[in-house]
């Protein structure tokens, strides 16, 4: 990951802004190093800033944790999402030749490649496979058959699809910024890696991870994944809504949903008026108005709830009654949002929480928010990555699921 041994990066390019962050220890931990973000749109920043997914961006921040770690980034696992993520349960066979004998891990990878195989059109690509179980020798529901005795390998596995185009992308513009790609992931599966407590580990549990563009919606049964999809509501289109509620651009739309938005708002805990700076970027002061407060907090209500009413909906198409959910567990800069976590339960009547990222050793305290969430579980999923290499591919048994990504993808 870098110039240095057991050292982890993980590069979140789905959210609001491309973050950074850097894990250093061995088998027995992680504890933070350093991390880097580009910086929150500002109305009165007097810097011409761009917080975009591009190469420059990427160079910047990863510049930003190499001075304050005094290394060199060489790759990391990078976490994306996109509205056209989903997954499906794909079952796949090999027969063992010569066999009867023994599988092999060499097996078990071909016989996931070819669950990959299934992958539908030439306009998806597998993101992820996440082996849910095998039957071999006679056994079924097998977690790991190395070493079994068989003639023929089966795999049930989930296949996490993804936009073929919009997957290049994010490889080529990471390559460009000059760092490799060890594993491109799922940005929910990163945020849930690192939010997710133990008691909702064996239970019926949804994750929502609010992107930039999208978001991301994954829900575990049991251990297993049952669902990943992406949702077309982000923290862009929250800009958007406000820019064109409050006849102002961009920066200044960001401003005030970061400093003052807010989920259902309570004219008890916070003033009734606001000062929107004007269009004008020479007098932005002077051309402002003052406006309502709570016309901010229900323009941003309005798309949250449309991004609950989805989740909703592909709850109870993927067969999950929302009785049976355990908890919804809330990441992202939108769930930093005060008020959220109360109206995802009202409007999904499952008990939510906004997930804080709290298993790296040391994180500090600006870092343990909803925000930084898919950022620190791509180090922890790196450094897992690194302990299991010499296990091979297994049936997860837990929640999390293992990157895929082929080099000749992104070429």
């Amino acid at each position: 990951m870098t110039d240095r041994p057991t050292t982890y990066v993980g590069l979140d390019v789905s959210g609001s802004l491309v973050r950074c962050v850097v894990g250093v220890g061995e088998a027995d931990g992680l504890e933070f190093l350093a991390c880097g973000s580009m910086p929150q749109l500002r109305w009165d920043d007097e810097e011409d800033r761009s917080t975009d997914f591009t190469p420059e961006a990427v160079h910047e921040v990863v510049r930003e944790v190499e001075r304050e770690a005094g290394l060199t980034v060489v790759s990391a696992v990078v976490g994306i999402t996109g509205p056209h993520i989903h997954a499906r349960l794909v079952r796949s066979s090999i027969e063992l030749q010569p066999g009867p004998r023994r599988v092999t891990l060499e097996d078990v990878r071909d016989v996931l490649e070819k669950a990959e195989q299934g992958v539908r059109g030439a306009a998806s690509t597998a993101l992820q496979l996440v082996p849910l179980e095998f039957a071999a020798g006679g056994r079924v529901g097998v977690s790991s058959p190395v070493g079994l005795p068989a003639a023929r390998l089966e795999a049930y596995t989930r296949v996490v699809e993804t936009d073929r185009r919009s997957f290049i992308h994010v490889n080529n513009t990471v390559k460009r910024a000059g760092i490799r790609v060890d594993e491109c992931i799922l940005a929910g599966f990163g945020a849930a890696y690192a939010t997710l407590e133990p008691p909702e580990h064996p239970e019926t549990v949804a994750h929502l991870d609010f992107g930039g563009s999208a978001s991301t919606l994954t829900a575990y049964v049991g251990g297993n994944l049952r669902l990943a999809c992406g949702i077309p509501i982000g923290w862009e289109d929250l800009v958007r809504d406000v820019g064109a509620t409050f006849g102002t651009d961009e920066a200044v739309a960001s401003s005030l949903i970061a400093q003052l938005g807010r989920v259902d708002y309570d004219p008890g805990t916070a003033p009734l008026t606001i000062f929107v700076p004007g269009p004008d970027p020479k007098d932005p002061v002077g051309t402002g108005a003052v406006r309502s407060l709570s016309l901010l907090t229900k323009v941003i209500t309005r798309r949250i709830d449309d991004c609950f009413e989805y989740v909703r909906f592909e709850l109870r198409e993927a067969g999950l009654g929302l009785n049976d959910v355990y908890g919804l567990v809330l990441t992202g800069d939108i769930a930093g949002l005060p008020g959220i976590a109360s109206a995802a339960t009202t409007a999904t009547h499952i008990k939510s929480r906004v997930g804080i990222p709290t298993r790296l050793r040391d994180l500090p305290v600006a870092l343990q928010n909803p925000g930084w969430a898919c950022a620190v579980g791509l180090v922890l999923y790196a450094h897992r990555l690194m302990c299991e290499s010499d296990e091979g591919p297994a049936a997860s048994d837990t929640w999390e699921g293992r990157g895929r990504v082929a080099e000749e993808r992104v070429l």
